[in-house]
């Protein structure tokens, strides 16, 4: 039984919607803040940020909590259990971008209490961002409709050269050959320089 619960069936206490939700809020954070392990040292910034968050009065207990996650889900990022660098913190970012805002006021934080001088990484543009979810939807079409022909191929090697290398060639009907190493690893030469791709 839930700690309102019994407080409500003991007591014939009366509680409202709103403290009901609060608490339900609480056990949530005790649950997330619990996924990091004692022995990581990082804890003990955890600790103090929640601490933190609690003396601001215009924070809600809600905000505590969307506050508290991606702070866990990075520390949780380093395995070892040591505290984490600069690096981690971008690794982290770069695979979860839509988190940045909530974990610049943990970066903030550390910045003021403990003179940690994170930096919050570049953010690409929007632009940068639309033009990969362009060669994105340009690649998956082309492999969806494979055709057994050289233009295909040519269409394919030249999508994915976009995709994961943000090469535009400038002439689009120049042929390109893929070549491939004693290891079956391919690539393309270009300039000089060679561009590899993975197997699709």
């Amino acid at each position: 039984m839930q700690p309102v619960s019994f407080l409500i069936e003991k007591f014939s206490l009366s509680v409202s919607e709103d403290e009901k939700l609060k608490d339900s809020e609480r056990r949530r954070i005790v649950k997330i803040m619990n996924k990091l392990s004692a022995d990581n040292q990082s804890k003990k910034w955890l600790d103090e940020y929640y601490g933190y968050l609690l003396e601001r009065n215009k924070t809600s207990i809600k905000s505590v909590r969307l506050a508290m996650t991606p702070v866990v889900d990075l520390l949780k990022t380093i395995d070892n259990g040591d505290l984490p660098i600069q690096r981690d913190l971008n690794v982290f970012l770069k695979k979860k971008p839509g988190q940045r805002a909530a974990i610049s006021g943990f970066v903030g934080f550390l910045k003021n209490r403990h003179k940690v001088n994170w930096v919050l990484p570049k953010q690409a543009s929007k632009s940068k961002i639309y033009a990969k979810q362009e060669a994105e939807r340009k690649l998956v079409k082309l492999l969806r409709n494979p055709v057994a022909t050289d233009v295909y191929q040519q269409k394919l090697l030249k999508a994915k050269l976009l995709y994961f290398h943000g090469l535009v060639l400038k002439s689009m009907t120049e042929k390109i050959e893929i070549k491939e190493t004693d290891q079956k690893l391919k690539y393309v030469e270009l300039s000089g320089k060679r561009y590899w791709l993975p197997s699709l």
